[in-house]
């Protein structure tokens, strides 16, 4: 071959190894740059996200820490009514077990388009409103039974199972009717602000669940108590016929969320029913202590509100993202997982310190002895790690094997997470105030 067909050769096989290697450098350049982009926008979600549930969080603790006030300041109710303190944990537990699982719900099918933010009178709110009137009804009875039970057996003087289930089933129809609304309009304001439901509706609707349903709760107990006993027993028996028909109403066929929803969450909403009678138990064993210190009635209903809040708002994130494709909830956990759960953590630490200085200040303002702020604070804080720590892998675990199943993480995720820690929440406040003060 002459030199000049050689040196053509080689210069054409120069620019293409040149072509070829910008092509590779090109390629390389654009997938850092996807790589930057995606960085990049989940810091902006990830700041959106500490953003939107922080305001939610401290929003949520200064409504809770006015039910405990209310909490405390009803300490007649308590003694006026044996057994009554049997009723509070699960009181508090199915608020997360119903309004926040109804949030997650609500979340999900905005975000998937079942849901429009500008939907009036949808078909799909008021089969969430059937589901929740008969998770209210169920709820209520069984936690009445299953407390009347555990109070014979451990021989806890206790006011009949019809006035228990009077008192739970109508303080949760009443204070229901408040949250319910809330719960809706919580999360279709948030989608239509631009905001995650995900991140704010968990805190919000368990703030304003405690708000009521104590109140509401407690005085159910002293309207039972004032009541002739007749009047108690035709409640009941209103409460029972308007359950049978709700339910023959779903049992007909027509609505077919309702009935697949109600079968994957009341199985949960009674398990963890069983779960919250532990701390209940406690509860009612040390009443006449709980009675002569107060603060700890202040402090209960934050601190299980903030641990499932925290609970909460990690499971409906992780169930919407398992829906959405973004994390695959096999095997080892995706990234995404664990920048979430550092951010839950950031927020426990935050919370749960604030929560124990202002249980303190509360206290003296109303006049109330107080351990002092740095024992509430060392047991807000160092409860709040250890029941947060519990939250997110169980939170994990649970969204995982759910959705791995073929189920919806929304139904059952947020119930067994919200009550579990609020049975552990329960149990740990106690025990860190019968050492450190009792």
């Amino acid at each position: 071959m002459h030199l000049p067909a050689i040196m053509a050769v080689t210069m054409t096989e120069s620019r293409s190894r040149a072509i070829e290697r910008a092509r590779r450098a090109r390629l390389r350049a654009s997938r850092q740059i996807a790589a930057f982009r995606q960085r990049a926008t989940f810091l902006w979600e990830l700041k959106s996200f500490v953003r939107q549930s922080l305001v939610a969080i401290i929003l949520s603790l200064i409504i809770v820490l006015i039910a405990g006030v209310i909490f405390s300041s009803l300490r007649e109710a308590l003694i006026a009514m044996p057994g009554l303190m049997l009723l509070v944990p699960g009181a508090l537990a199915m608020r997360g077990n119903i309004y926040a699982s109804l949030g997650a719900r609500l979340g999900t099918a905005l975000h998937t388009g079942q849901l429009s933010s500008e939907t009036k009178g949808s078909p799909l709110l008021r089969e969430e409103v059937l589901v929740v009137l008969i998770q209210i009804l169920v709820g209520g009875l069984f936690l009445a039974i299953a407390g009347r039970i555990t109070a014979i057996i451990l021989d806890i003087p206790t006011v009949s199972m019809v006035e228990l289930a009077v008192v739970a089933m109508l303080g949760a129809l009443i204070a229901g009717a408040v949250e319910l609304w809330v719960t809706i309009n919580v999360a279709i304001s948030a989608h239509r602000r631009g905001w995650d439901p995900d991140n704010v509706t968990a805190p919000i609707i368990s703030a304003v669940a405690d708000l009521v349903s104590i109140p509401s709760l407690l005085g159910c107990a002293m309207l039972v108590v004032w009541m002739p006993g007749w009047t108690t027993y035709l409640i009941f028996l209103g409460m029972m016929l308007a359950l049978f028909i709700l339910t023959m109403v779903v049992v007909r066929g027509e609505h077919e969320r309702a009935s697949t929803v109600l079968g994957a969450s009341v199985p949960v909403l009674l398990g963890v029913l069983l779960i919250v009678l532990i701390p209940a138990v406690m509860l009612e064993s040390i009443v006449e202590e709980l009675v002569d210190n107060p603060t700890i009635l202040i402090l209960i209903p934050p601190f299980v509100a903030m641990a499932g809040n925290l609970g909460a708002i990690l499971a409906s994130r992780l169930s919407s993202a398992a829906h959405l494709g973004l994390i695959s909830m096999k095997g080892t956990p995706d990234s995404l997982v664990y920048k979430n759960v550092g951010v839950i953590m950031i927020l426990a630490i935050l919370t749960f310190g604030a929560l124990g200085l202002l249980t303190h200040m509360v206290a003296v303002a109303i006049g109330m002895d107080s351990p002092g702020a740095g024992v509430l604070f060392t047991i807000s804080l160092v409860g709040g790690l250890i029941v947060t720590v519990a939250t997110c892998f169980a939170a994990y675990r649970v969204t995982a094997y759910t959705f791995q199943k073929g189920d919806d993480p929304d139904n059952v995720v947020i119930p067994i997470i919200t009550s579990t820690m609020d049975a552990m929440g329960t149990a740990l406040v106690i025990m860190l105030f019968m050492a450190l003060v009792f």
